[in-house]
């Protein structure tokens, strides 16, 4: 009897090992709080992108957020790459202006975003 018990646990072990391993089931609740999280976070950029105007919010949203460059941007906006440069210094110093009196959750999401070209789309020139 022992040796019958002793076969059928050696078999049950080969079954065993022979089955795939078990997959690890994501937690849903992980995406729900990632998700809850996003959208607080846009809520509190898109308050802070109000305080600009038309002009530059479009020049922030192509090319801190669609990641344009600068005479991408001024050919999607039909004006010279100078006014997208402007207004993006502009857009720039106005957000700095929210962000010293507020929260910092544009400071976060857009100027590591916004490329530092110089007058003819080189880095540093």
């Amino acid at each position: 009897m022992v040796r019958n018990q002793t076969r059928a646990a050696r078999r049950y072990d080969a079954a065993l090992y022979r089955l795939p391993p078990a997959e690890v089931e994501p937690d849903p609740a992980d995406e729900v709080v990632a998700r809850l999280d996003d959208e607080q976070r846009m809520r509190d950029i898109l308050r802070e992108l109000a305080v600009l105007n038309r002009g530059e919010r479009d020049v922030v949203a192509l090319v801190a957020m669609a990641g344009l460059s600068y005479a991408e941007a001024a050919v999607a906006l039909g004006v010279p790459v100078g006014t997208v440069r402007s207004r993006l210094a502009r857009a720039r110093a106005r957000l700095a202006k929210t962000r010293a009196a507020g929260t910092g959750a544009v400071q976060e999401s857009i100027d590591p975003a916004i490329p530092v070209t110089g007058r003819h789309g080189r880095e540093g020139a």
